[in-house]
């Protein structure tokens, strides 16, 4: 391992330690190699000098993987073994043992959920977004409608009541996105159908990896966690019902542009405006749920997703994303600069980190008994540090 200056990178090296941001979100991860979009985004992070690896600690699974030229042969299932038959296995965490949810009670709870993403990352936003969230929600509606997608829905939530309700978030931000993409109705059915359903594998691992960075479980465990993009591919393929943008959205979401993701190391224009789409929104209720990533704050999330904008993912899809999701949703309870804490009650449509605030209590420590609004737009000497 040796530290050097980023001005001398080439584009051939691996870096030796994890980019980490000042509030501990990992921005590049270690083993990454530094081709030029990476050392680009170093320099614009005011980042000048890394960790690399030296020859001999560059493993050979590191080295760049050719792109396959055709597409993957369509998977077939193996013999007798029907995945929607596969009953969940024992080690996944499940919130209740005993309950077994119903297609009525899922297709309800559903609509609770979408409601409940629309009041934390839109309403109060400004009213286009408003406007859009409605409409996605009757979209979200009229998708629980269709019988065979509310029992694979249900049959996610009987494994896992977080696992149902990430699916739900991912599709009600990711057809909110698609709406303001412009895309045309059948691409937002697309959307939201391959969103809801995009980890419909992860019923058949029994690897536990809420709270935590894949990277963190074992080899082993890794690479079975990484199976659930094909096992959920599998169990669908031969899904008439289903457009096969939608198997697309279920095999490539966990792939990056920069042909760094999985299972198939897929990049560039080899990615349908689809699956980038549902990535990124994945990968931001990921970050903030704690499915397969450590727990972290929006604001982080949002974080991670700005420094990775043209490497891992679509750069105008990013830049739509970040002006969409409030950083700071009404509700959030937050701590300014002065030493005193607020709670947001609206957001600035064009300024997402300077919400309008109400302070809770004064720097001193005593509860705030007036009505105290403060809009970070008109003081713009005082500014969010943290959130509680």
């Amino acid at each position: 391992m040796k530290f050097v200056k980023v001005e001398s990178l080439t584009g051939k090296e691996y870096l030796a330690k994890a980019i980490n941001s000042k509030s501990g979100v990992v921005l590049i991860d270690e083993n990454t190699q530094l081709r030029q979009e990476y050392i680009d985004k170093l320099v614009e992070l005011g980042i000048f000098s890394v960790f690399i690896k030296d020859d001999e600690e560059i493993e050979p699974a590191m080295e760049p993987v050719k792109e396959a030229e055709p597409k993957p042969e369509p998977l077939k299932p193996e013999k007798k073994e029907k995945v929607t038959k596969t009953p969940p296995k024992p080690e996944l965490k499940l919130v209740d043992h005993d309950k077994k949810y119903t297609l009525v009670e899922t297709k309800e709870d559903s609509l609770v959920v979408v409601r409940d993403v629309l009041t934390k990352h839109v309403y109060k936003h400004n009213q286009e977004l408003k406007e859009l969230g409605n409409v996605a929600g009757k979209v979200i509606e009229a998708v629980v409608e269709e019988p065979e997608i509310i029992e694979a829905v249900t049959e996610i939530r009987n494994i896992s009541t977080d696992l149902y309700s990430h699916a739900i978030n991912v599709s009600m931000l990711a057809t909110i996105m698609a709406l303001r993409l412009g895309m045309s109705e059948e691409d937002i059915r697309i959307v939201s159908i391959g969103s809801i359903l995009h980890d419909i594998g992860l019923r058949y691992t029994d690897i536990n990896c809420d709270g935590k960075y894949v990277e963190e479980l074992t080899l082993k465990d890794q690479l079975e966690f990484k199976k659930h993009t094909i096992n959920g591919y599998t169990s669908v393929q031969e899904e008439t019902w289903m457009p096969e943008k939608v198997k697309e959205i279920i095999l490539l979401h966990h792939e990056c542009i920069d042909g760094t993701g999985y299972p198939f190391r897929l990049s560039g224009k080899k990615l349908s405006p689809q699956v980038r789409l549902v990535s990124i929104c994945d990968c931001f209720d990921s970050m903030i749920s704690g499915i397969g990533s450590r727990k972290h704050k929006i604001y982080e999330a949002i974080e991670y997703l700005r420094c990775n904008s043209e490497t891992k993912f679509d750069k105008q899809i990013c830049s739509v994303f970040m002006s969409t999701v409030a950083l700071y949703p009404v509700g959030t309870k937050v701590i300014l600069n002065t030493g005193e804490k607020a709670v947001v009650v609206e957001q600035n449509k064009k300024f997402m980190d300077r919400p309008i605030v109400r302070v809770t209590e004064h720097a001193n420590g005593k509860p705030c008994v007036t009505n105290i609004v403060k809009d970070l737009i008109k003081s713009l000497d005082i500014f969010i540090v943290d959130t509680l």
